[in-house]
């Protein structure tokens, strides 16, 4: 029997032990760990979906919040798929999807034998004659020709707000060209579609009003397209200088919007530039940096800003310990939310069972490599073959190592990397 694994990766352990029971037992099972480095990773989910006899649904709290999960339940429910609701934790925590209201339910205990067991007795009720006739109804392509025919287009990769606009999107920041210290004045950074740009030019200005002649701005051009609800975190970052907040996250729902910051020289050095950045990041994921530079001192004299060069991030090697499972949800998250090929092919191979040379070829052709830093990376000897690889780009490559930590005290940091700045990113920490 051919079964679909639909679940979060909240779980996945313990359902990796039921599936290999199932596999022991003679069946085939799919589930999302199986997809190769090289394919499109959604169209594979539609086409295995569309292959499987049973599809069983891991109701957890998690996965009735993902999108994806409940996509790939709309889809299965399409299809005409028997569907197999098993409950994993405390289900009066959350309310349970309307598409799996009037289905029998299943209550996991932890024991995948008796799992095992319930997925036999449940099968054996099933006819699966009733389903034969949509499971067969599929393109030269692998996909499903809809009733009454047509093309058999898939449904488009869900976006976390229900909408499926992603078109590319920009970074800009608004900055002060000269500052005095301990003169509290704005900071303003926009992310926005490129459709919007002009009017993310008037929020500025008018922001800024008489002020606008005094500040100059910076603006990255265009990303690959971001999915709507997307949780974009904003961090600036400039020795000698205090930003308050020191970091604001929002839900990209609407075309554009401003993260508003105050900044002041604190301890930067008078009469010279200071130099910085706003670092954008996705589920923890960086994804973008904005320079900033500001002349500390008096305004006159040579305070030209010389142009500086915006870095968009399309290739982003992130080194993390699988102890670190939030992490590891996190960085999967956001390889969906942003689409990019790189970043899932890293989390493919790093999921694996044993860690893979082909890991240092990512590493070499990285952008950055974020390094989340803990107690469990400190200790973990890939996490410290993957660092150690990165450091002999480092010369080529001005900031391409960026460790970040959530968690105080901050993990004994290896002298290898003492000379780099470690970011504090508490919000990592929350689930």
């Amino acid at each position: 029997m051919r079964f679909f694994i639909s679940y979060s990766r909240s779980v996945k352990q313990e359902i990796g032990q039921v599936i290999k029971l199932l596999r022991a037992a003679g069946h085939d099972v799919w589930w999302d760990a199986d997809i190769p480095i090289i394919e499109d990773w959604w169209a594979t989910i539609l086409k295995n979906i569309e292959w499987c006899e049973i599809f069983i649904f891991i109701v957890s709290e998690k996965s009735v919040q993902s999108p994806y999960c409940l996509e790939e339940l709309r889809y299965a429910i399409a299809r005409n798929r028997p569907i197999l609701p098993f409950i994993v934790d405390d289900y009066t925590r959350y309310s349970i999807p309307p598409e799996l209201g009037r289905r029998q339910w299943f209550v996991h205990d932890g024991d995948p034998a008796r799992m095992l067991g319930q997925i036999m007795q449940a099968c054996r009720t099933i006819d699966l004659a009733k389903y034969a006739d949509r499971r067969s109804a599929v393109t030269s392509d692998g996909f499903p020709k809809p009733e009454g025919g047509g093309s058999g287009v898939p449904p488009t990769l869900p976006s976390i707000s229900g909408t499926s606009e992603v078109s590319p999107i920009q970074f800009s920041a608004y900055i002060p060209k000269t500052l005095m210290p301990d003169d509290w004045q704005s900071l303003y950074g926009y992310v926005f579609r490129e459709k919007v740009a002009s009017t993310v030019i008037a929020d500025a200005f008018e922001r800024l009003g008489k002020k606008q002649t005094g500040y100059s701005s910076i603006t990255k051009p265009g990303l690959k397209p971001l999915v709507g609800g997307a949780q974009i975190t904003a961090t600036p970052y400039m020795t000698g200088f205090q930003f308050n907040p020191v970091s604001v996250t929002i839900g990209f729902y609407d075309d554009w919007m401003r993260f508003d910051f105050r900044l002041r020289a604190k301890d930067a050095l008078i009469n010279q530039f200071a130099t910085g950045a706003i670092t954008f990041t996705v589920e923890g994921v960086i994804i973008a940096d904005v320079p900033l530079s500001v002349y500390v001192g008096e305004a006159g004299g040579d305070t030209e800003i010389n142009s500086a060069i915006s870095r968009i991030y399309q290739a982003i090697f992130c080194s993390y310990s699988h102890k670190d499972t939030h992490i590891v949800e996190r960085v999967e998250s956001a390889y969906k939310a942003l689409g990019l090929d790189y970043l899932r092919d890293v989390t493919t191979l790093k999921s694996g069972k044993h860690w893979s040379a082909e890991i240092l070829d990512l590493i070499a052709k990285a952008d950055i490599f974020q390094l989340f830093w803990s107690k469990s990376a400190m200790m973990s000897p890939y996490v410290k073959q993957e660092y150690i690889h990165a450091l002999q780009f480092e010369k080529d490559r001005p900031n391409f190592i960026r460790p970040v930590w959530w968690k105080a005290p901050i993990a004994k940091v290896p002298s290898q990397l003492s000379h780099i700045h470690f970011a504090y990113q508490p919000n990592l920490d929350k689930n």
